[in-house]
C-alpha cells in the first residue's frame, strides 16, 4: 500500500516516530545531561570541562573520584531497550500499513511504544537523579541543571508517547 494511500492519523504517527527516535539516539550519545555551573557537563558516556572542553570517560573518572557507575550502566540498558524498543514500533508501524486488518500487530505496536517510552524515561530519570546525587554536593559547589540531551530525551518520549496514543486511535477506526 503506498503512502499516498494512508490516512493523515498513520502519515504523522510515523513521522513523530522517526523524529523521536532520531531526538533519542542524539540525546543517548551526547554529553549534556546534566551541567554544573558554567564550568562542567556530564552524559551516560563522559564528563566534561566547557572551558578547555576536555572530555574524559566516566571510566577514567571514576577512577578519580571513586564513585559507583551502576547508574551509568542502569540508564545505558534502560535507553538502549528504549532505542530498540522504538525501532521495533516503527518497523512494526510500517508493516501494520501493509497489512492493515491485523489488529494484532497494530496492538502490540502500542503496547510495545508505551513500554519503550517506559524503559526510557526510568533510564534518564536514573541518570539526572545519580548524576546530580553522586557529582554536586561532593565535587561542585555551583548549581546543577539538566541539559540539552536530557531535554532531547525527554521530548523524544513524550512525541513517541503521542505517537503510540495516535496508533491507538487508529486501531480504534474502522478500516476503510
Amino acid at each position: 500500500m503506498p503512502i499516498q494511500n494512508t490516512s493523515i492519523v498513520w502519515k504523522i504517527n510515523i513521522f513523530l516516530q522517526l523524529l523521536s527516535l532520531l531526538l533519542n539516539i542524539i540525546g543517548y550519545c551526547t554529553n549534556y545531561i546534566g551541567r554544573f555551573g558554567d564550568f562542567t557537563h556530564l552524559g551516560l558516556w563522559e564528563m566534561c570541562e566547557q572551558k578547555s572542553d576536555i572530555c574524559v570517560s566516566l571510566k577514567l573518572a571514576k577512577q578519580f573520584a571513586d564513585i559507583s557507575m551502576v547508574w551509568a550502566y542502569a540508564s545505558r540498558v534502560f535507553l538502549g531497550i528504549c532505542l530498540t524498543g522504538q525501532s521495533l514500533v516503527i518497523l512494526l508501524t510500517l508493516s501494520a500499513l501493509v497489512i492493515k486488518t491485523n489488529k494484532f500487530v497494530a496492538w502490540c505496536t502500542i503496547g510495545l511504544a508505551f513500554f519503550s517510552v517506559l524503559f526510557g524515561a526510568i533510564g534518564i530519570a536514573v541518570a539526572a537523579g545519580e548524576i546530580k546525587r553522586l557529582y554536586v554536593p561532593k565535587q561542585f559547589s555551583g548549581f546543577f541543571s539538566v541539559g540539552w540531551s536530557f531535554d532531547l530525551v525527554i521530548s523524544s518520549l513524550v512525541m513517541f508517547l503521542v505517537a503510540g496514543i495516535l496508533s491507538f486511535v487508529e486501531t480504534r477506526r474502522p478500516a476503510t
